[in-house]
């Protein structure tokens, strides 16, 4: 698989520069003079956020992709590619729709990173 994710049997592509934020769960305990103590949180403490973008796509290729996130809510994972050839599970709660012009429609989605057997 190509970078991003499949559906219907189409490979859908994000544009390129597509970004990953990474945030760590941990739990700090602050004790006198400045010291603290920290300590990861779960047996996955590391969470990767993937903004994509899918710019300037025709009516058809834009409701492959809508329908696609429309289907799972938010609440049923897929697997996502990245360049570097990793298949996280991710879900997408919010995507923002853009009508560009003739018919050309770019798609904004976060994809969060989830983590279930």
């Amino acid at each position: 698989m190509a970078v991003g994710f499949s559906t219907s049997g189409i490979d859908v592509i994000p544009d390129k520069g597509f970004t990953r934020q990474t945030s760590a769960r941990t739990r700090v305990t602050t004790f006198g003079n400045g010291y603290e103590q920290r300590i990861t949180e779960g047996i996955n403490p590391l969470q990767n956020i993937f903004t994509a973008n899918f710019s300037l796509r025709t009516s058809s290729e834009m409701n492959t992709i809508k329908s696609f996130l429309e289907t799972n809510k938010g609440v049923t994972s897929f697997t996502f590619t990245t360049p570097e050839g990793e298949t996280p599970k991710v879900v997408c709660e919010n995507y923002t729709i853009t009508y560009a012009y003739d018919g050309f429609y770019t798609l904004s989605a976060t994809f969060r990173e989830v983590f279930e057997s």
